[in-house]
């Protein structure tokens, strides 16, 4: 029984996995062809590639504000085994007191960027004032760029390409501002980046259901894990089809 129903959650988790990894590959198309092609005044994809008018310094720039003493200690901290590679968003965090060294410091709306491995591709959006590893780039918006398509530029294939390929050092490569700041990119006006936004924005919504769908199962199956090897529960036969 206990292996009936583990298998059970198994496949579901694997299906939601499936799903998941299909959306991200439909996530990196919509993406390239929004920042390359853009968008018309009805939110539709233009035909044609547009012409690379911009760097990445004039949509971001670099924060370079530290702190070594005095962190506020409701604020949360936030290292890169906080940042899930290719989800754009922040789900948990520690607290400020956990890390002792210097941190940077981002404020709402800023772009968390890692330059450790940047590889693992983690970049997210900063809801909230807090602290972040050193490792991690902290970018902001420049006064006339919606700070979500700012990030949507910053996670995009173009970005990570020259961040990976600028990295220096084996054990631990890095790369930084200065190798990724002139990559060009397609800088429309706000109102074609707020309409660029709107499209990213539905169908990352389709795909955060997913990724909390797949975190559930995930929960269920440790939990059932737990219960059903100490004995503490019985699944019945109604529990087994609903998992």
């Amino acid at each position: 029984a206990i292996a009936e129903v583990l298998d059970t959650v198994e496949e579901a988790s694997a299906e939601t996995q499936a799903m998941l990894d299909k959306e991200d590959k439909i996530k990196d198309g919509l993406l390239q062809d929004l920042l390359t092609r853009g968008v018309d005044a009805n939110g539709k994809l233009r035909n044609e590639k547009q012409s690379l008018n911009g760097t990445l310094s004039d949509v971001l720039n670099l924060v370079n504000h530290k702190i070594a003493i005095g962190k506020n200690p409701d604020l949360p901290y936030i290292g890169l085994e906080h940042l899930d590679k290719r989800t754009l968003h922040i789900s948990r965090h520690g607290n400020a007191l956990d890390s002792v060294s210097t941190n940077n410091v981002f404020s709402p709306n800023d772009i968390l960027f890692g330059k450790l491995r940047p590889n693992l591709k983690k970049c997210a959006l900063a809801e909230t004032h807090g602290y972040c590893s050193t490792d991690i780039l902290v970018l902001r918006a420049n006064s006339n760029i919606n700070a979500l398509f700012a990030l949507y530029i910053c996670s995009s294939e173009p970005i990570f390409y020259e961040a990976i390929k600028s990295t220096e050092g084996t054990k631990m490569p890095r790369t930084s501002w200065a190798a990724i700041k002139d990559v060009p990119v397609y800088l429309p006006d706000t109102e074609e980046q707020n309409l660029i936004v709107a499209v990213m924005d539905s169908h990352l919504k389709k795909k955060r259901d997913t990724e909390n769908e797949l975190n559930k199962l995930r929960k269920l199956k440790a939990g059932l894990m737990q219960d059903l090897l100490t004995g503490k529960k019985r699944i019945s036969k109604n529990q087994r089809e609903a998992a």
